[in-house]
C-alpha cells in the first residue's frame, strides 16, 4: 500500500521520503512519482464513492466485508463505463478522508526493526524507479 506522509513508513506500507531540504534527486523523483500513483488512486476512490454512496458509509468494523463490497462496486463502475455512463467528481469528495494510525508511542525494538526493513525497501524502489529513467 502507499500512503501520504501523515502515515508511518511500514514494510506494507509506502510512504514518501521526509523532504527536510536535502533530498537527493532520486528522492525527489521517487516522492513525485509516489505522489502521483496516490493522486491516482485518490481520484479512483472518489468517483467510486460519488457512483455508489454506500461506501462513504461502509461499517468498518466488519472487514470482512468490505473488499467484496469494493471489489463489486469496481466491477459496476467499469461495466457502467463501458456503456458510457460517466460519472463526475462532487466537490469537496474528499473530505472524509481517513486519518492516519498512530503507534500510540511505543519504540519497542520490533517497531525499530520493521521501521529499518520498511526503509531498505524503500531505497530500493527508489534506486530502481532512477535506474529505469537512464
Amino acid at each position: 500500500m502507499i500512503g501520504d506522509p501523515a502515515y508511518p513508513l511500514m514494510t506494507t506500507l509506502l510512504t514518501p521520503y521526509k523532504d527536510d531540504g536535502r533530498l537527493t534527486a532520486q528522492k525527489n523523483q521517487f516522492n513525485r512519482k509516489l505522489s502521483a500513483a496516490r493522486s491516482s488512486i485518490e481520484r479512483a476512490f472518489a468517483l467510486l464513492k460519488c457512483r455508489f454512496r454506500r461506501l462513504k458509509y461502509m461499517d468498518m468494523t466488519c472487514t470482512t466485508l468490505i473488499p467484496q463490497c469494493i471489489i463489486a462496486c469496481c466491477i459496476l463502475h467499469n461495466m457502467c463505463m463501458r456503456c458510457g455512463d460517466m460519472v463526475e467528481l462532487e466537490e469537496g469528495s474528499d473530505d472524509d478522508a481517513v486519518q492516519p494510525p498512530t503507534d500510540g508511542g511505543v519504540h519497542s525494538t520490533s517497531i525499530v526493526s520493521s521501521h529499518r526493513q520498511a526503509a531498505a525497501k524503500r531505497d530500493t524502489i527508489c534506486r530502481e524507479l532512477s535506474s529505469r529513467q537512464h
